[in-house]
């Protein structure tokens, strides 16, 4: 059986935890390298995946105004992984963003990205180019993460306090497909950036119709402080290896 290491105790760390067999859960801070290559040392894991990072609360935002520390957990803590897993040939999984990307159309996942307006995804688009120095490795660009867990980081959460939405498409992920999919590119040895959301796009606005919600609809300057990502992408990688995903409607009620 394949034994996951899981670093980062937060909405997602958790979830991975609780639904990966025979996974371990890092709750305690990693303040250095050697903090972290103490604990692969001692769990001897197969498969590596870093949760840590910054979003921000109540949002991104919050990253402008705290950079020393979003570059710290977005940047700094995903490279000392990789290194090590390099270092002990194990399969490092990063899950990372599709926030670095502004589009219209479809991209897929070697399309370079181009959205630059935000720290937070400034620091997202440093990782992945320190990601690409290594081989056997994962980088999971999710959208919104959706599950039917009351958390704040859930996007249906975030909707639900909502009442002023746009009405941009945009790609999102499902909780349940990211831990498929982790198990997926285990096993069928996918490497590099994956694009890890539904071939369905929404928007705010749909979301909240869809929650029975009652919102107005404003330019995306009305929601935000800052600028913000809205983009599509296409999963074509995983699509292409055979990967299923959950049923759209069933997962947005």
């Amino acid at each position: 059986m394949v034994k996951y290491l899981i670093f980062g105790a937060g909405y997602l760390g958790t979830i991975l935890s609780e639904r990966l067999e025979d996974s371990e859960l890092i709750v305690d801070k990693m303040r250095c390298k050697e903090d972290i290559n103490e604990v692969i040392s001692d769990v001897e894991p197969d498969i590596v995946i870093n949760c840590i990072g910054k979003t921000g609360i109540p949002n991104v935002d919050w990253c402008e105004d705290n950079k020393v520390t979003t570059f710290f957990s977005n940047v700094l803590i995903p490279y000392w992984i990789a290194d090590l897993c390099f270092k002990y040939d194990l399969h490092f999984i990063n899950i990372g963003t599709g926030c670095v990307f502004q589009s219209t159309d479809f991209l897929d996942d070697d399309a370079t990205p181009n959205f630059f307006g935000s720290f937070y995804s400034r620091t997202k688009l440093m990782t992945e180019d320190v990601l690409s120095e290594f081989p056997d490795n994962t980088n999971l660009r999710i959208r919104f993460p959706i599950s039917g867990i009351s958390n704040p980081k859930n996007f249906l959460y975030k909707v639900s306090k909502f009442n002023k939405v746009t009405d941009i498409e945009n790609s999102v992920t499902f909780v349940t497909d990211i831990v498929n999919a982790i198990e997926f590119v285990s096993n069928n040895l996918i490497f590099g950036n994956v694009n890890l959301v539904h071939p369905i796009t929404t928007s705010v606005k749909e979301i909240a119709d869809k929650m029975g919600l009652d919102c107005e609809i404003v330019p995306q300057s009305e929601v935000s402080v800052g600028k913000r990502a809205n983009t599509m992408l296409s999963p074509k990688k995983l699509l292409d290896a055979g990967f299923k995903f959950v049923d759209f409607d069933e997962e947005v009620k």
